[in-house]
């Protein structure tokens, strides 16, 4: 069973004032080198929120990240937030990455990715989404306001081109959508 959060806080501070004592009836034993107790809230708002609630001030790195200090003697209690927490982790990590690569005589580049073709670039056809019947092709569907574009995903079964006067079938685009070679003959 997973303690609550008011069960571990009870453990916390009986721990402290256990390792206060313990400390206290061993004077040979060296106390910790780092005299701050740190409490990360991962965001400004939160770190804000704590502030108030404390009356504390809050001071601001040159980045806009936030904290406040809470003094116990020589223990500083460290609370703090980042303007961008995700953002806070990938600078560092690449900062990592950068000096294990130097002190290894090593240069990180970037990786190079086959470029995909955006969406716009795959499309082969457009729909009338109010009269399903009609498909048109590229040439004869492009900047029609309303047109749904398609592309060979949507079409398995392919399509031609119904651009024109459906009553005279000499005068109908009928381009099949999935072959790019232009036709002859039919509306152009």
């Amino acid at each position: 069973m997973k303690p609550s959060s008011q069960d571990r806080r009870s453990e916390y501070i009986t721990g402290l004032r256990e390792l206060a004592d313990w400390l206290e009836q061993h004077p040979d034993v060296a106390v910790p080198s780092d005299e701050r107790m740190l409490l990360p809230l991962l965001t400004n708002t939160a770190v804000e929120e704590f502030a108030a609630t404390h009356g504390l001030t809050i001071e601001t790195d040159s980045d806009g990240n936030m904290a406040v200090d809470l003094r116990f003697g020589c223990i500083t209690y460290h609370v703090y937030g980042y303007v961008d927490f995700a953002e806070h982790r990938k600078k560092g990590e690449e900062k990592q990455a950068r000096a294990w690569a130097d002190s290894n005589d090593m240069v990180i580049q970037p990786r190079e990715v086959a470029s995909t073709p955006s969406h716009a670039d795959r499309v082969v056809a457009y729909r009338n989404p109010w009269r399903p019947g009609v498909l048109l092709c590229r040439e004869h569907g492009e900047g029609w306001a309303g047109m749904e574009p398609l592309t060979s995903d949507d079409l398995p079964d392919g399509g031609t081109c119904t651009h024109g006067d459906p009553a005279d079938p000499s005068d109908v685009c009928g381009r099949d959508v999935l072959i790019d070679a232009p036709q002859t003959g039919g509306a152009r």
